[in-house]
C-alpha cells in the first residue's frame, strides 16, 4: 500500500500512498464510491474526518477493474502534474 504510488509511477511520485479498496462482482466507480461512503473508516479518509481531519491530500490515483477498485491518496503533490 505505502509503496504503490512509487511502483506505478516508476519512482516519480516519492510519497507514501494511503489506500482504500473495494472488491466484489461487477465493480464500477459508482459502486466502489457507495461502498466507501457506507464504511465510516473509508469515508473518513475521503472526507478528512476523525484522525484524518488534519491531513490535506495533494495527490490521488485510482484504478478500477471488474472485481476491484482502489484509490491511493498522497500527502505530497504529484510532480508529474504540469509536465
Amino acid at each position: 500500500m505505502w509503496d504503490k504510488p512509487r511502483e506505478i509511477t516508476g519512482g516519480v511520485y516519492r510519497g507514501n500512498g494511503y489506500e482504500i479498496a473495494h472488491h466484489g462482482s461487477g465493480v464500477t466507480p459508482e459502486t466502489a464510491l457507495r461502498g466507501w461512503q457506507s464504511s465510516s473508516g473509508h469515508n473518513s479518509v475521503i472526507v478528512n474526518n476523525g484522525k484524518w481531519a488534519d491531513v490535506h491530500w495533494k495527490a490521488i490515483g485510482a484504478a478500477v477493474s471488474e472485481h476491484y477498485a482502489v484509490v491511493w491518496f498522497g500527502k505530497e503533490a504529484d510532480p508529474a502534474i504540469g509536465r
